[in-house]
C-alpha cells in the first residue's frame, strides 16, 4: 500500500519541480535571450551611426579649404582692428589717403530656441578718403572681391570745384559682418 502512495507523490514532486523551478529558469533564458538580441540591434544601430560620421569626418576633410575660406570672410569675433588695419593697408596700396576713419552703429540679435542661433553682426565704418578716382574705383573692386563681407552702403565725391584741391576726397559708409 505505502508503494501505491509513493509513486504518484514521486509523480507530483518532480512536477513540481519541473513547474516551478525548471519553466521558470527556462522564462528567464528566453527574457536573457531577448536581451541580447536588443542589445545586438542597439549595438549595431551604434556602429552605423559612428560609420557614418566617420564618413561625414572624411568627406568634411575635402571642404576644409572652404570652411578656412568662410571662417576668414565671416569671423566668429567682430575683430575691429583687424577690419580698420585691412582697410588702411589696401587704401594705402591703392594710392589713397585716409583722413577719417570712424565706427558706425553695432548690430547684434540673438534667436531663442534650442539651440542659441545668432544672426550676422554689423558694424558700420565711416572712410575719408583722399586721392584719384581710379585709386577709388580700385579700392572698391579689392572691398568687393575681398574675402571678407563688405558691404558698400554709399559714398560720395568731392571734387576739385567744391574743395578747390586737386585731388577729389571720397566718404565712404561700409558695413563689416562677422558672427
Amino acid at each position: 500500500m505505502k508503494k501505491d502512495y509513493l509513486i504518484p507523490i514521486l509523480i507530483f514532486i518532480s512536477f513540481a519541480i519541473v513547474v516551478y523551478l525548471i519553466i521558470p529558469t527556462f522564462g528567464r533564458l528566453k527574457n536573457l535571450r531577448e536581451d541580447v538580441v536588443q542589445t545586438e540591434r542597439n549595438l549595431q544601430l551604434a556602429k552605423d551611426y559612428l560609420s557614418n560620421v566617420q564618413k561625414t569626418s572624411v568627406d568634411l576633410k575635402d571642404y576644409q579649404e572652404v570652411f578656412q575660406i568662410i571662417d576668414v570672410a565671416m569671423p566668429y569675433e567682430a575683430d575691429l582692428a583687424s577690419v580698420m588695419s585691412f582697410l588702411q593697408i589696401e587704401a594705402s596700396r591703392n594710392g589713397l589717403v585716409v583722413g577719417d576713419m570712424g565706427i558706425g552703429k553695432f548690430s547684434y540679435k540673438k534667436t531663442r530656441g534650442v539651440k542659441e542661433i545668432s544672426e550676422p553682426r554689423e558694424v558700420s565704418i565711416n572712410l575719408n578718403l583722399t586721392g584719384p578716382l581710379v585709386s577709388f574705383e580700385n579700392f572698391l573692386m579689392l572691398i568687393e572681391q575681398s574675402s571678407r563681407f563688405f558691404e558698400v552702403v554709399s559714398f560720395s565725391i568731392k571734387g576739385q570745384e567744391e574743395t578747390r584741391k586737386e585731388v577729389p576726397q571720397f566718404n565712404l559708409s561700409i558695413k563689416a559682418y562677422s558672427y
